[in-house]
């Protein structure tokens, strides 16, 4: 057998692995922030009305996206990054690099480019569009993180897909760090009292639920910051970093978009209701 496809039947393996340990964290995670916001005593503010309806929106919404995108994964994504790494293309595969390595530089500057990605949904004009739909929850909690218009997030698998293709590591690797990721991101957004000692303590690394709270505030100076998914560093080192204050923000969303337009189709035509009423971006 040929080096190249046995290289790339291991990395298919590993996907598979790390995806179904994805699952399990993602619905474990969900489900343990999801009891901790249903105790009083652990919520970091009280729920308005309409919790359950709210979490069901956000939810379908979800759903959406994640059919389109497994569609969007089977068609082009899977076979593209396939030939990416049975044909060795891209920066990193240049380097006979041990796995440790690989993982470590893929974990790294994957991440750096979800950070420019994300950056780039809120300054550039269309893609803010997309992604004001995650904004307008003024309900913030942990099924905020799965609210995201469908079409930004197939935007989000194509530029990996091209981050891929530039870096040159496989897909394995992209899947770890998403893997790795998934709890921070699901932690940052759930309505759960955090020790501001203990936050604090982690944020010179990770970004931690005080840092991706600010990023939720209607004032836009504080919405486009504190653009990091799981390591903080990027918004230091690139000026966009907001030092969270106790108590900030106190309100969520986005003050020029209703939070839910009333309904699941409501929420689809979020760019039609920013296109009309947001001049932030």
């Amino acid at each position: 057998m040929d080096p190249r496809m046995d290289q790339f039947a291991t990395s298919i393996d590993l996907v598979s692995r790390l995806q179904q340990i994805e699952t399990v964290l993602l619905v474990a995670t969900m489900l343990l922030l999801i009891g901790l916001e249903s105790v009083p005593a652990m919520r970091s503010r009280d729920f308005g009305p309409g919790r359950l309806r709210h979490a069901l929106r956000n939810g379908a919404v979800w759903l959406i996206g994640a059919i389109a995108v497994a569609v969007l994964l089977s068609a082009v994504v899977v076979p593209a990054a396939g030939w990416i790494e049975t044909r060795r293309a891209g920066l990193f595969f240049a380097f006979a690099l041990p796995g440790w390595a690989v993982a470590l530089a893929g974990v790294v500057l994957i991440d750096a480019a979800d950070y420019l990605f994300h950056r780039l949904s809120h300054e550039a004009r269309w893609l803010w569009r997309l992604h004001a739909l995650h904004h307008t929850d003024d309900a913030l909690d942990v099924t905020t993180n799965i609210r995201a218009h469908p079409a930004h997030v197939a935007l989000a698998v194509g530029w990996r897909l091209v981050v891929l293709a530039a870096l040159g590591f496989p897909q394995w690797v992209a899947v770890l760090r998403d893997t790795l990721a998934l709890p921070v991101a699901l932690w940052g957004h759930a309505n759960v009292r955090f020790p501001e000692r203990l936050d604090r303590m982690m944020r010179g690394v990770f970004v931690t639920p005080a840092m991706h709270r600010i990023h939720h505030s209607p004032v836009a100076a504080q919405t486009d910051s504190n653009y990091g998914g799981f390591f903080s560093f990027w918004d230091r080192a690139f000026g966009t970093y907001t030092l969270p204050r106790p108590g900030e923000p106190a309100r969520y969303g986005l003050d020029t978009v209703a939070a839910d337009a009333g309904s699941v189709s409501g929420m689809l035509r979020t760019p039609w209701h920013v296109g009309r009423a947001d001049s932030s971006h």
